[in-house]
């Protein structure tokens, strides 16, 4: 099997376009009481649709990772 370079360069751009694809950022936040703005322990949240999910601290401050077009759920 014959290869040239272009069909290389293919390759490795179609490669690099999917790891791009699923790449996931690291979102944090805080979950406050909207009467009083104190945060709010223990909260779920998760990624919708998956079983992703984490809880918030005791001052109600969370980290989960998610991918750019997914939801969280609190």
């Amino acid at each position: 099997m014959y290869i040239t370079n272009n069909k290389i360069l293919l390759l490795l751009f179609a490669f690099a376009s999917i790891s791009f694809i699923g790449q996931t950022s690291k979102i944090t936040g805080d979950i406050k009481d909207e009467a009083n703005g104190l945060g709010i322990p223990f909260a779920t949240i998760q990624v919708k649709g998956t079983e992703k999910g984490t809880t918030s601290d005791i001052d109600g401050k969370f980290s989960i990772e998610a991918d750019k077009n997914q939801l969280l759920v609190i």
